[in-house]
């Protein structure tokens, strides 16, 4: 008698993809969001002459020891991966290009004037993205 072989059943958790709306709304997505959003904030205490420029570090180095730590676990490197560049199809040949685009967000931070721009969203909704 022949066997008849049986479809593998792969299960919905299988088929859940990384990036996209999903990644975005995930647990971890939503809690590395709302805590990047909220080093932002904390930058703008850069408008308090003075003193809100050295306060300002404070977040920034939260934020780069936090959030590159996260981006770094994650993808196990800072640059561009190519999994992340074939899903976006020709952006990703400009992403693979722009290897320098997640320490070029995490040392904006760092720049005085440039520090209130929201870098840490960007590079958060970028790698979750990804």
């Amino acid at each position: 008698m022949e066997e008849i072989e049986k479809p593998k059943e792969e299960s919905q958790e299988l088929k859940i993809r990384e990036g996209g709306i999903r990644a975005l709304l995930s647990p971890e997505g939503i809690l590395m969001l709302i805590f990047a959003i909220l080093l932002d904030l904390a930058g703008l205490v850069e408008f308090i002459p003075v003193i809100g420029n050295l306060l300002s570090y404070l977040p920034d180095i939260l934020g780069t020891l936090i959030i590159g730590g996260w981006i770094l676990f994650r993808s196990q490197t800072l640059g561009a991966t190519r999994r992340a560049a074939a899903r976006i199809g020709k952006a990703g040949k400009w992403a693979r290009r722009l290897r320098w685009l997640r320490p070029l967000l995490i040392i904006g931070e760092y720049i005085p004037v440039g520090g209130m721009l929201p870098f840490w969203s960007i590079l958060v909704f970028l790698e979750l993205r990804a």
